[in-house]
C-alpha cells in the first residue's frame, strides 16, 4: 500500500513565473512561441494562443501546468506545446508526481488559491504562494499514475458528452430554421420542400419567403402582453414561501418550475401574475431570454409576458421568438442599457402558420429538446461522479491499487 505524503509544490516541480515580453516582438504569423499573457487564453483543457511572440522572456515547458496568477487566480490549463508565458500565467513543471495527478489535485484545491490572493494588494499570487503551496500524494509514482488514468478516464467520457451537447445544439438549430421557414406539410407530415424547388408554396414577405397560408402578425396577436412589477421590498410582509416570482435568474431551461425569490400571500396581491403555460421573455438589459411558466406566478420588470391565446400554441411562440433572438434584440437599439418597452414589444412581428401546424412543429422541436436536456444531465451526473472521484482519490480516502500498465507510466 503505498504511503501518502506532503510537500510544497516547490519540492516536487519548476516553477515558472511568467514575465511580460517586449510589445514589439508580438505578431500573429506563428513566428517564435505562442503567446499566453493570461486565462483569456486558456481553453477548455489546452490554451488557444491568439498572438506570437518573437523575444520570450520565459517560457512554460510542454506538459507543464499551466495557472492564472491574476484575477481570476487559479484558472488551470495544460501545455501542449512550448509557451512564451506573460506575467498573468505561471508554469508548473512536474518532476516527482504524474502531471495529471498534478492537474487534477492543483484543480480539487483552486479555492485555496483564491484564499490566498485576498491577502494582496489586488487579486494575484507571487512566487512564494506557489513555491509553498503544498499537496498530498502517494510516494510511489505507480498510484499516481493508476489515480491519473481513472481521472482521465472520466474527462474522456465528460468531453464527448459535450460534444454531444454542442452538436445537438447544432442540429436543433438547423431544425428551427427549416421549421420556422418552411414549416411541415400536415398532409404528410414532412418539411415542405424549399421555396427554391416549389416557389409556388411560398410567398414573398417583409421577413422573407414563408408558406403562402402563414402569415406575419405582432406579439400582440398571440396573446395579451403583461409587464411585470417588483413589489415593495422596503415591506418584509410582502416577501415570503408562498408564491413564485420570477426574475432573468430564473430562466435556466424551457420551462420555470421553481424561483429563487418568493412572494407571501400579501406580496402576491401588489404583483402582476399570469396563468400557467404564458411565455416569460427578458425585455431589459439580458434581452430575449425566454421561458415558459410552468405554474401560475408573478414576474419582475425585466419581463413581459404573453398569455398565449387560444388561437396559438404556446410552445410555438416560445420557439418562434427565441429563434429570431437577434432581429429580437436589435430592437433595443444602441443604448446604454438594453430596454424593449410593452408597445415595442407587442408589434415585433413574427410568421405565424396555423394551429394545427404549430403543434406539429413545437412537438418536433420539443422532442430535440427533450434529447439535449437528458444529455444536459448526463453530463451533470459524469461531473459529480468526478468531482467524488477526485475527493476520493486525491485525498488518500480511498486507496488505489495500481496495476501493471501503471508501473510503466510517468
Amino acid at each position: 500500500m503505498s504511503k501518502w505524503v506532503k510537500a510544497n509544490l516547490s519540492d516536487v516541480t519548476d516553477i515558472t513565473m511568467g514575465q511580460s515580453p517586449d510589445s514589439a516582438s508580438y505578431n500573429e504569423v506563428g513566428f517564435g512561441y505562442p503567446f499566453l499573457q493570461g486565462c483569456a487564453d486558456f481553453g477548455k483543457r489546452y490554451p488557444k494562443a491568439r498572438i506570437f511572440c518573437s523575444d520570450a522572456k520565459k517560457i512554460g515547458r510542454k506538459d507543464s501546468v499551466l495557472i492564472s496568477v491574476r484575477a481570476p487566480v487559479g484558472e488551470l490549463n495544460l501545455a501542449d506545446k512550448d509557451y512564451c508565458v506573460g506575467r498573468g500565467v505561471s508554469a508548473i513543471y512536474p518532476r516527482k508526481v504524474n502531471r495529471d495527478f498534478l492537474f487534477n489535485s492543483l484543480l480539487l484545491n483552486k479555492r485555496l488559491f483564491y484564499r490566498v490572493s485576498q491577502g494582496s494588494t489586488f487579486e494575484a499570487i507571487n512566487s512564494n504562494d506557489l513555491n509553498s503551496f503544498s499537496i498530498d500524494y502517494p510516494d510511489d509514482m505507480a498510484s499516481q499514475n493508476k489515480i491519473a488514468r481513472i481521472l482521465n478516464t472520466t474527462d474522456v467520457v465528460i468531453e464527448q458528452t459535450e460534444l454531444t451537447i454542442e452538436k445537438l445544439k447544432s442540429i436543433k438549430q438547423g431544425m428551427m430554421h427549416d421549421l420556422f421557414t418552411r414549416g411541415i406539410d400536415i398532409k404528410t407530415g414532412q418539411l415542405r420542400p424549399p421555396q427554391s424547388e416549389e416557389p409556388e408554396l411560398y410567398k414573398n414577405t417583409e421577413l422573407g419567403w414563408i408558406p403562402k397560408d402563414w402569415d406575419v402578425v405582432a406579439v400582440k396577436d398571440f396573446g395579451s402582453v403583461v409587464t411585470g412589477n417588483t413589489p415593495s421590498k422596503n415591506n418584509i410582509l410582502n416577501w415570503g414561501n408562498d408564491f413564485l416570482w420570477a426574475s432573468p435568474f430564473d430562466f435556466y431551461e424551457k420551462y420555470i418550475y421553481a424561483t429563487q425569490t418568493l412572494l407571501s400571500n400579501d406580496g402576491k396581491k401588489c404583483a402582476r401574475i399570469v396563468p400557467a403555460g404564458s411565455v416569460l421573455i427578458t425585455c431589459i438589459a439580458s434581452l430575449g431570454k425566454n421561458a415558459v411558466a410552468a405554474f401560475e406566478m408573478a414576474f419582475n420588470q425585466q419581463i413581459n409576458a404573453v398569455i398565449i391565446n387560444r388561437d396559438n400554441d404556446n410552445e410555438y411562440f416560445y420557439y418562434n421568438i427565441s429563434h429570431d433572438g437577434i432581429r429580437f434584440s436589435a430592437l433595443a437599439g444602441q443604448t446604454a442599457v438594453p430596454i424593449i418597452n410593452k408597445t415595442t414589444f407587442e408589434k415585433f412581428k413574427l410568421t405565424r402558420a396555423l394551429l394545427p401546424e404549430q403543434k406539429l412543429i413545437a412537438d418536433r422541436i420539443s422532442k430535440a429538446d427533450e434529447h439535449l436536456l437528458k444529455t444536459k444531465k448526463e453530463l451533470n451526473k459524469y461531473e459529480k461522479l468526478k468531482q467524488g472521484l477526485m475527493q476520493d482519490l486525491l485525498t488518500g480516502k480511498v486507496p488505489v491499487v495500481p496495476d501493471p500498465q501503471d508501473k510503466g507510466v510517468n
